[in-house]
């Protein structure tokens, strides 16, 4: 309809001003939430190189076509030998992936074909949406660091809350929970094999399970099922983007079909174990701050004191050990007053904190002022966070070294000039200076150090200083 004929011009620039505010708007709402929502998730980049190259094709037909190192990583590019009845299309073309129901068909045991146009977004449970998009970080995390142990590890705990048959889920608990009937199965020879052959689990896998995701396993086995099998909260975890999702290619577009659905390496919908996303990864950014303070019962800089040093870091690599090396120097940076060390691993966040003492060792005597400084070092990793496997010398990753940062410093107490002056009356009871009679003597101290014990010995002398009349003692405790 064409209004423009039926308002008059004052009234058609209102409306026209009216309509373009309403496409602003509606631009603004198309504005996406988080670098991962940017991409689609045919968006993904076919990885060729993260698993075993004889696996590309089925050259032994008593051998499965999976790399078992990296959990259940299978071919789903063009393959290099096709599988039993001409499996595996020549026109796959999504490259390495993760098998999400490991008792079905793999894409080298079909000719239904898997397509990079065909990628769509995984459906799961939501209520468990911050534990699936943590495991899928993580596991694509490790990927790209090579971490095979890690990412198979990772990949088991995700399966837990895929909808799989009850088969390939106990076998999936049976592993978490390294629990030997279920964790061996039935083969088609009626031999007992592994579920996942490369997977070496270990009775800490439960534990950190409920860590990352969450979630306690409940849940026993019944006639070969489990009965019932439930997820209990245990505690909250990082809250994950709404918006994130994994990406999923099924056979010939088809989730009903009895071959995989299988998961890419690359995950764009995914937003990086450091902000950015699986097509658009961004560097780690490690950095640390410190406070130092003398530890209890240390008051000045000299030999023997401790100054305990907190040291704060971001942006490390979740589960990496590091090392810090701290050195206590004089205010003016010419003298090394003591030294210390300590090894962490990273929180699972990549933030956290930990506590270096220094003792002093070359001030005899007290120091007015000294400074902390601090360098972060790791052989597991680089200051980007990628791994450098076999490597014997240290990788720099921060430092925190500012002579005029006064969280860094320590300050001595003055220097303490302890004197005590005291006030001698006869108890309640006695007036004369006699065997029996009882002295009170009010001692009063100043410039002790704070908390330490201290002994008083008090004598009663004659006035001519000659004869002791009595003696006395007591032990007390300076007063903060």
């Amino acid at each position: 309809m064409d209004i423009s004929r039926r308002l008059p011009r004052k009234r058609w620039t209102l409306v026209t001003a009216i309509l373009a505010t309403v496409a602003v708007i509606a631009a603004l709402l198309t504005v996406p939430l988080n670098n991962a929502s940017a991409a689609e998730p045919k968006d993904f980049k076919p990885n060729t190189t993260l698993g075993n190259e004889a696996k590309k094709g089925v050259t032994d037909t008593s051998t499965w076509p999976v790399d078992y190192k990296w959990g259940f990583l299978v071919w789903a590019g063009k393959p290099t030998a096709h599988g039993p009845n001409g499996g595996g299309d020549e026109n796959n073309d999504v490259g390495w992936a993760w098998c999400i129901q490991p008792n079905d068909h793999i894409p080298l045991e079909t000719t239904e074909s898997y397509l990079k146009a065909n990628a769509t977004r995984l459906k799961y449970d939501k209520q468990y949406h911050n534990a699936v998009i943590n495991l899928g970080r993580k596991m694509e995390s490790a990927a790209v660091q090579g971490d095979s142990a890690s990412a198979a590890r990772y990949y088991v705990y995700l399966l837990a809350f895929l909808e799989t048959s009850q088969i390939a889920k106990m076998q999936v608990i049976g592993t978490i929970r390294n629990n030997e009937d279920q964790y061996y199965v039935n083969n088609s020879t009626g031999e007992k094999g592994k579920a996942f052959p490369g997977v070496e689990a270990s009775d800490k896998w439960s534990d950190e399970f409920t860590e990352l995701t969450g979630y306690k396993i409940e849940g026993e086995v019944d006639g070969g099922r489990f009965n019932p099998l439930t997820f209990v909260k245990d505690h909250d975890i990082e809250e994950q983007p709404a918006d994130a999702y994994i990406t999923v290619v099924h056979p010939n577009n088809n989730p009903k079909s009895g071959a995989q659905t299988i998961m890419p390496v690359d995950q764009p919908g995914l937003p990086d174990e450091n902000g950015g996303s699986g097509s658009n990864p961004s560097t780690k950014t490690p950095s640390i701050k410190t406070k130092a303070e003398f530890a209890e019962g240390s008051v000045r800089v000299v030999n023997g004191a401790v100054v305990t040093d907190t040291v704060t870091y971001e942006g490390l690599v979740p589960g990496k050990k590091y090392h810090l090396d701290a050195t206590l120097m004089s205010k003016d940076g010419e003298t090394e007053l003591g030294t210390g060390e300590a090894e962490f691993t990273a929180a699972e966040s990549g933030s956290g904190s930990t506590k270096v003492d220094i003792t002093v060792k070359n001030a005899e005597q007290p120091v007015d002022a000294a400074v902390a400084f601090e360098e972060l070092t790791s052989v597991e990793v680089n200051a980007d966070g990628d791994e450098t496997p076999g490597n014997e010398t240290p990788n720099k990753i921060a430092e925190h070294k500012n002579p005029e940062d006064k969280a860094q410093t320590v300050t001595s107490k003055k220097t303490l000039t302890p004197s005590i002056k005291t006030k001698a009356e006869f108890a309640e009871g006695s007036v004369r200076v006699v065997n029996g009679a009882v002295v009170t003597d009010t001692v009063t101290y100043e410039g002790l150090v704070p908390g330490k014990k201290y002994h008083l010995d008090a004598t009663l002398m004659s006035k001519d200083g000659e004869t002791e009349l009595g003696t006395g003692e007591a032990e007390f405790t300076a007063a903060e």
